[in-house]
């Protein structure tokens, strides 16, 4: 995929209703973003990244889930310049 949608908690809603249409995204999960339950009924099969900074910072620094990708905020900056983005956050 070369589409990545960055959501916060406040737009996941919306974020949910594009992505369900059909468009072929992953989802970067910022701010408080990160404590949204991660399903497979919300973003599909879809990667879910999580920078492993926003999750400590929570205080949920071991969140598992099977679609998500914990990464660290370098490793979210060579993803981010590899794609497309769409900020709903």
């Amino acid at each position: 995929m070369d589409a990545l949608y960055i959501v916060s908690r406040e737009s996941v809603v919306e974020a949910m209703r594009i992505l369900k249409s059909g468009v072929e995204a992953d989802v970067l999960l910022v701010g408080r973003g990160v404590i949204v339950p991660v399903t497979e009924n919300m973003f599909g099969k879809r990667k879910v990244y999580v920078m492993k900074e926003e999750l400590e910072a929570m205080g949920i620094p071991d969140k598992k889930c099977d679609n998500l990708v914990v990464v660290s905020s370098e490793e979210m900056i060579d993803i981010i310049a590899e794609r497309r983005i769409y900020n709903f956050s």
